[in-house]
């Protein structure tokens, strides 16, 4: 049975046949590592070529780029914990710094700083 005829028996069933996977031949891969390590995101790369945001990181890690958000600064470490030790919540200071709240978790507890217990009674 070839994809055409399996997809009319699906759409007759009343199911749906997934779309069609996108493969990238060589410029467009080119195209997207570039794109990506200039520092547009993976989700908005993907979305641009039709393809799935982990065919973006793959084609980079093959091209040997780095996959992923930088590491903190140092500088931006110190903040996170001056903020956090002066009574702001991880989730404020993430803000503020318009970082991930699990990579300022992450970083504070990698910088020895003490963690407050979570407040409870907020709801």
């Amino acid at each position: 049975m070839t994809a055409d005829e399996l997809s009319l028996d699906l759409a007759e069933d009343g199911a749906t046949a997934s779309p069609r996977q996108h493969l990238l031949n060589a410029d467009e891969e080119t195209q997207v590592v570039a794109m990506y390590l200039a520092g547009v995101t993976a989700k908005d790369v993907a979305a641009k070529f039709g393809v799935h945001r982990l065919t973006v990181s793959r084609a980079a890690r093959r091209a040997g780029g780095r996959v992923g958000r930088e590491p903190l600064t140092e500088r931006e470490v110190e903040k996170a914990a001056t903020s956090y030790t002066s009574g702001m919540s991880i989730a404020a200071v993430a803000k503020e710094l318009s970082l991930p709240r699990e990579s300022i978790r992450r970083q504070l507890i990698v910088a020895s700083v003490e963690m407050r217990a979570k407040d409870r009674t907020r709801e």
